[in-house]
């Protein structure tokens, strides 16, 4: 038997999934909403498929995490819906390719909506 699950329930576990505390697992989130953690990935996964991020977008999130430690880049890349290496490959554009225009740099995805 397959379970239907709201957008809106979806959205929300995934919101809940990127802001997670440090030390909590994805694990721990689909178990506290009674889901299985391969549909929680699955989702996330879903989630970071349809809106690309604006030049201004890369360039402000390069800017906020410059000064950041690990472990709070890696909050702040989660939180994001991004991974280190996106921001490492847009700096590298910058610094090496500076006429390069940011849209050329990436094609990482954002969905406003979990289908």
């Amino acid at each position: 038997m397959s379970v239907q699950f709201s957008l809106e329930f979806k959205e929300q576990v995934v919101e809940k999934a990127l802001q997670r505390k440090e030390g909590e697992s994805l694990k721990f989130i689909a178990e506290n909403e009674n889901i299985g953690l391969s549909t929680l990935t699955r989702w996330m996964k879903a989630s970071r498929v349809k809106t690309p991020l604006t030049k201004e977008e890369r360039f402000a999130a390069l800017m906020a995490s410059s000064a950041l430690q690990p472990d709070e880049l890696q909050g702040f890349c989660r939180h994001k819906g991004i991974f280190q290496h996106h921001l490492d490959s847009w700096k590298n554009k910058f610094l090496h390719h500076p006429t390069t225009t940011m849209q050329q740099t990436t094609d990482i995805k954002l969905n406003v909506k979990i289908q």
